[in-house]
């Protein structure tokens, strides 16, 4: 009987070790779904992302963004096509079909325009439970518009009675709020010659009183003319 008593006492107490180690044993611990979604901002504000910008001058559109959260997130730009443009995070495409995972960070996300048009999609932020913000983007990007020319005369007669300034001031590029300009001017006056400069304003002295007819073309930064204007100026003695 002593025997088995102290049998039984040993397993008690290799029992009781056993229990205060299995007490003791640390569960693994990770990041708790906290129901808040990461902190995203672009340009930094979280909301729609509207901008129109020129494809020809604008060869890739920079959007600096946010990120916070407390684990893991993943990005993506959904509804965007190839075809429409690319977005990456340091040459990592983000497009539709794939997702990219980053720690909260800084940085800029790349856009490269493929088309003209309107252009629209959703730069999503989704952390490790599903919680998401969601960016919209709404971009324009056009392409080249042509200059206008523009084209008056004027009978200034200080070294002739024919002596005529020519004057292209007035003419504009269609799209200069997105850099486009004009960089040269063509003025042909009809029966004499055709001269391509840089400049404004001409003058002009003709050989005698007559009808005249002056042509202006003007080309911008894309290096593409405008369609002609043409003017007619009456020179009498």
């Amino acid at each position: 009987m002593k025997m088995k008593s102290t049998t039984l006492l040993r397993l008690l107490m290799i029992t009781g070790f056993l229990v205060v180690l299995v007490s003791c044993k640390k569960e693994k611990s990770g990041p708790s779904d906290d129901g808040q979604s990461p902190i995203f901002l672009v340009k930094n504000a979280a909301v729609e992302l509207v901008d129109t910008f020129k494809m020809r001058i604008v060869k890739q559109y920079d959007i600096p963004f946010s990120l916070e959260d407390e684990g893991e997130i993943r990005l993506r730009a959904e509804g965007l096509r190839e075809s429409e443009g690319l977005i990456d995070l340091d040459g990592i495409l983000i497009q539709s079909a794939e997702w990219v995972t980053a720690q909260p960070v800084e940085g800029i996300l790349t856009f490269r325009p493929q088309t003209t048009g309107r252009i629209t999609f959703d730069l999503v932020a989704r952390d490790a439970f599903d919680n998401a913000t969601i960016v919209p983007v709404d971009f324009e990007v056009i392409g080249n518009w042509l200059p206008q020319p523009a084209l008056s005369m004027e009978v200034v007669a200080e070294l002739s009675p024919y002596h005529v300034q020519i004057d292209a001031g007035a003419s504009f590029d269609r799209d200069a709020d997105y850099g486009g300009q004009i960089t040269a001017y063509e003025y042909t006056i009809e029966g004499f010659y055709t001269t391509e400069t840089i400049r404004a304003q001409i003058e002009y002295i003709f050989p005698e009183a007559g009808t005249y007819r002056v042509r202006l073309r003007v080309k911008d930064n894309d290096g593409e003319w405008s369609e002609p204007v043409t003017q007619s100026i009456v020179l009498t003695d």
